[in-house]
């Protein structure tokens, strides 16, 4: 260039790894011992797509999920997404097997309301599963012997989700909330609703050599109706407890129970979290 403010600089790239595997096994009170394996392939061909296999096998857990996401439609502002699965979840009086599909699109709420829904975003999910209630325990409550069997459900979900956290693994601030709403009974055996809100918030109070200490709150609620006489689903009943809800509870024994004491679910949730979270060992993440 003749210019002598600017320069001509040559930049040799090369494209960092896209594609990944990892395995991992833990026990947990929750989910017994599992073993876990995930291969994923961030940039498909080198379309920008994204493909994911999570494989989870364990005493009382088996999922297997195939995953596909295309974040840019055709170079446009529309994500597509679609997903494969089959899990199966050993509980104390029951078995739920779930096995199908859904898909998934998806686009910014900037580009519809404006720059203040700059962090938001509009979803709309359908999702096809057959349901296997088996191995149902003599002493289970009616209703749990009531769901036994097959089923089908048939759900379209749309969906509104706001994130201005830093670190979707690990945030220390800024706040994630997402509305919900499943509404079975486009076909299938299944009639209901189910409405969720989510809301998570963190605040850094402190820094230091030892790492950053962070004020979380997380808030969630869930109300589901069946549209028919029939009782909302027990696959989709609420069963609080254990340390993905409630820490201090066993797994599942804070929902309703009959009169022998057996818990067989609930149609409503609201539960809320206040916690103070910091490094063990900063150093290592």
């Amino acid at each position: 260039t003749s210019d002598p403010s600017v320069v001509d600089l040559d930049v040799n790239v090369k494209e960092g790894t896209t594609g990944s595997f990892t395995a991992g096994a833990g026990y947990s009170t929750a989910n017994g011992a599992l073993f876990n394996t995930k291969i994923s392939e961030n940039n498909v061909f080198g379309t920008g797509n994204k493909v994911n296999l999570n494989l989870d096998f364990g005493s009382q857990i088996s999922n297997q999920v195939l995953s596909f996401d295309n974040p840019r439609v055709n170079d446009s502002f529309v994500s597509a997404g679609a997903d494969l699965l089959r899990t199966t979840r050993q509980y104390q009086d029951f078995n739920r097997e779930l096995e199908g599909g859904s898909t998934t699109v998806g686009y910014p709420a900037e580009l519809i309301f404006g720059s203040w829904a700059e962090d938001m975003s509009l979803t709309l999910k359908y999702e096809l599963l057959r349901v296997n209630i088996r191995d149902v325990d003599s002493e289970a409550a009616q209703l749990v012997k009531d769901s036994r069997g097959f089923s089908t459900s048939s759900a379209v979900t749309p969906s509104l989700s706001r994130s201005t956290i830093n670190n979707p693994t690990n945030p220390t601030s800024g706040s994630r909330q997402n509305l919900s709403a499943e509404i079975a009974g486009l076909g299938g055996d299944q009639d209901f609703w189910l409405f969720e809100a989510r809301n998570a918030w963190y605040y850094p109070l402190l820094t230091g050599e030892f790492g950053e200490l962070t004020l979380a709150d997380r808030t969630s609620f869930g109300y589901g109706q069946s549209m028919n006489n029939n009782p909302f689903p027990l696959f989709r009943r609420f069963f609080p407890g254990g340390i993905n809800s409630v820490r201090g509870y066993r797994n599942r024994t804070l929902g309703p129970t009959d009169i022998n004491g057996q818990e067989y679910g609930g149609s409503k949730q609201l539960v809320n979290n206040v916690e103070l979270i910091f490094p063990l060992v900063n150093s290592a993440g």
